[in-house]
């Protein structure tokens, strides 16, 4: 045992004496800028923050770290160049400060080297040469405890400039720029955490393949811009601050909540287009899919939908929200699977399609516009009335009885409304409800027990005070009718039928139930 003991005390030992030597020879030299002074000059540069040692001797030893300070405004007055090992400058040491890299003289680094900028610094880059940047410190959201208000980095030339990869806390890309100037965003990831302000005019702005990504832990606006690649990701709300446009993909990632505000989003790739994890909140936006390719809409709520200039597939699970307007497209689309619901608090206009799901869930109510609407798999009426007419109708072409859901005396359909029922039936125990009225009330009708011949029968019926006018094709036979009122009936009212309106009338009978207003 006491050997075994000895032999790990000095294996100890012997990690201690390598730790200490390995720092020891990464050991790095502080070096702050004087008041006075270019920053390219050795001599405004001391190792103390106090002025009161020695200067480098070179600008390009290893192990160096460069701190800008002690002045608001720093730049330099010539060409100047950081090379070495483990050596990176830093601008600003907590305090207001801002180096300017003017556009006739160039900061030049070496690969291995880093421009840091640290809480309340600015980097303004108004030179071609843009430097590698390392680390960019991050603030806090305005209202919170803290003097942190992070950094930020100004690409401010007067012709072409590449934006570097980096994750900024404040980018801004200002300036009046020259003819034929550009500002290449290509294969960058640009990460913001604080603000985005692109700003720059009289430039061309090239984004092929870049990726803006969103990701302070609160509130962010984003600006007006036509993004290639556009995520929001990490936390809290991202608001619109204009219109933008998405050449390629847009995500919405977890635990962030994309607001569109009053704007529009341009969508213009194809396929999958929206990846959406977090929270979409359309307010009074629109979202436009324009791409002339296949293109997927992704099921999410809306508040103008446009969906025209190509083929479309809506995403066949979930739900597509409409709260205004939806636009469709007049190239193949797909339903299949789809569910739309129209879900506004103001009037809405239902498209004339082939829809797969249908929902209403607005109280101010809908109408089937510009021809036929067909339903082939569910009819839901959570809330508000389908207004139709003979010319713009609804037909739930799925013959199952439990096609039609939901129908009450707050959501029900106001005029025609055509149902398929299946062949071969034979005095079936299934009902097929039409939840029909007017404008005013709800007259719902039911048929049971119906039989059917070898062929899908079709019924349509529409309440037209105080008939329920039916037609139908193909064959059906002893169909029993029950209909509900909006008020009680008397205890001797009764069922009866005639061939067309004034006609003869034909006594059915019916057993009247007071308490659910119906016989």
């Amino acid at each position: 045992m006491k050997l075994q003991y000895r032999k790990t005390y000095i294996a100890t030992i012997v990690y201690c004496i390598c730790t200490l030597f390995v720092s020891k020879s990464f050991a790095q030299t502080v070096y702050y800028s004087m008041s006075q002074g270019y920053l390219n000059d050795l001599s405004t540069w001391s190792s103390s923050p106090s002025y009161s040692a020695s200067s480098p001797t070179s600008f390009t030893a290893n192990n160096q770290i460069f701190v800008i300070c002690n002045n608001t405004n720093k730049t330099i007055n010539g060409d100047w160049y950081v090379a070495g090992e483990g050596t990176k400058i830093i601008v600003g040491d907590g305090g207001e400060c801002n180096f300017t890299i003017p556009a006739i003289y160039a900061l030049i680094t070496s690969a291995s080297v880093v421009v840091d900028v640290a809480d309340k610094g600015i980097l303004t880059i108004e030179n071609e040469n843009i430097p590698n940047l390392g680390d960019l410190a991050i603030g806090n959201p305005e209202g919170n405890n803290s003097e942190k208000v992070g950094s930020t980095v100004v690409y401010a030339g007067s012709g072409s400039q590449s934006i570097q990869e980096a994750h900024y806390y404040n980018l801004i890309i200002s300036g009046n720029r020259n003819a034929s100037s550009k500002i290449l965003l290509e294969n960058k990831l640009i990460e913001v955490s604080g603000t985005f302000t692109p700003a720059a005019v009289n430039c061309d702005w090239s984004v092929s393949n870049s990726t803006f990504v969103f990701n302070g832990k609160w509130n962010q606006v984003i600006p007006a811009f036509n993004y290639y690649n556009l995520h929001t990701e990490v936390g809290a709300t991202k608001t619109l601050g204009g219109n933008i446009s998405v050449v390629n993909k847009l995500r919405i990632g977890a635990i962030s909540s994309l607001d569109a505000s009053s704007h529009t989003i341009e969508l213009l790739g194809n396929g999958d287009v929206v990846t959406l994890i977090g929270t979409f909140i359309p307010a009074t936006s629109t979202v436009k899919y324009t791409s002339t390719e296949l293109v997927t809409v992704r099921a999410m709520d809306y508040y103008n939908l446009d969906i025209s200039g190509g083929k479309r597939v809506l995403e066949p699970k979930n739900i597509i929200g409409v709260a205004r307007t939806f636009t469709p497209s007049t190239h193949t689309t797909t339903y299949t699977g789809s569910t739309l619901n129209f879900n506004g608090n103001s009037k809405q206009n239902i498209p004339a399609l082939s829809y797969y799901n249908l929902q209403i869930s607005n109280n101010a109510g809908a109408s089937i516009v510009n021809g036929a609407a067909t339903v082939s798999n569910k009819l839901s009426l959570f809330s508000g009335v389908i207004s139709t007419d003979n010319l713009n109708s609804l037909t739930v072409t799925n013959p199952s009885a439990n096609a039609v859901t939901y129908g009450n005396s707050s959501s029900y359909i106001a005029g025609p409304l055509s149902r398929h029922m299946p062949a071969k039936l034979s005095s079936s125990f299934d009902r097929w409800v039409f939840p029909v009225g007017n404008s005013s009330n709800y007259y719902e009708c039911v048929f049971s027990k119906v039989s059917t011949g070898t062929a899908i029968a079709v019924a349509t019926v529409e309440y037209t005070a105080p008939y329920w006018k039916t037609q139908l094709s193909g064959v059906v036979s002893g169909v029993s009718v029950s209909v509900s009122l909006p008020n009680a009936p008397s205890s001797s009212s009764a069922i009866g039928w005639t061939e067309s309106n004034g006609g003869a009338l034909h006594a059915i009978g019916g057993t009247v139930d007071v308490d659910a207003k119906s016989i």
